[in-house]
């Protein structure tokens, strides 16, 4: 009842429109935008932020009547429910590893994390090869393309998506049941928001990390410093051989 209330929402980052139900914000109310020019010396805003202190300056008058502003942790905390994992592999086996996890029978729609554009090309070349049908989103492709995969993966056409950070904040789908990242994130923030994408509304989530043996220390970073565990986990115990897997992935 509060958000029919509303009549002008101001947001930075991703994800708005996936927060908010479209009755009460129609995409045509819309105005997206970026990150502020430093360059333009905007005032700072009350708690030091550049782009609220923009805000204010730009919005003034009855636009500014009882405003409100709501607050993001941008360290989320990873559920209880979701198991965290690591699969120490070779280079070269690692699309191997990552096919043994994608044929699990409890998967129902994989997260899969890379981190450049070119390797998320790269890997889609390589899963097709393999008669997956993966969806891909990265900054290099089209706001229309990007719509495309978003909305097959949302609607459960395609059981996998590969995606670079992009995806890492705002998406909330609350039945992706693994997150993969086939590259070792850079830092423990980028971590945790991509682990975060599983695990949602109650449920339980996997969240499994493709290392070589030389990416031991930065996953320890990355664990130490995200102050979570990431147990061992073995490709035949934790992730056998299956027969007939769903080819749809």
């Amino acid at each position: 009842e509060q958000a029919q209330r509303i009549g002008i929402v101001i947001a930075f980052g991703l994800g708005l429109s996936g927060h908010l139900p479209a009755k009460f914000i129609p995409r045509h109310h819309f105005a997206k935008f970026g990150p502020p020019d430093l360059s333009l010396r905007a005032p700072l805003g009350p708690e030091g932020d550049p782009f609220f202190g923009l805000v204010e300056r730009e919005f003034k008058g009855p636009c500014r009547r009882d405003p409100e502003r709501i607050t993001v942790s941008d360290t989320p905390e990873i559920a209880s429910d979701i198991r965290q994992l690591y699969l120490q592999t070779s280079w070269a086996d690692k699309v191997d590893a990552l096919c043994r996890i994608l044929d699990q029978p409890d998967l129902t729609m994989a997260l899969i994390f890379t981190e450049t554009k070119r390797n998320a090309d790269m890997l889609e070349i390589q899963l097709r090869s393999r008669g997956y049908n993966p969806g891909l989103l990265h900054g290099d492709l089209s706001q229309k393309d990007r719509d495309r995969a978003m909305k097959q993966f949302k609607d459960a056409h395609t059981r996998s998506l590969i995606a670079t950070n992009i995806a890492a904040r705002g998406l909330d789908i609350d039945d992706i049941s693994h997150v993969i990242n086939f590259d070792v994130p850079l830092t423990p923030e980028d971590y945790l928001h991509r682990v975060g994408r599983t695990g949602r509304a109650g449920r339980k989530g996997v969240a499994v990390t493709l290392i070589t043996p030389s990416e031991i220390l930065r996953l320890r970073d990355v664990e130490r410093m995200a102050r979570t565990h990431i147990e061992r986990a073995s490709l035949d115990r934790d992730f056998p051989v299956v027969v007939d897997r769903v080819a749809s992935a």
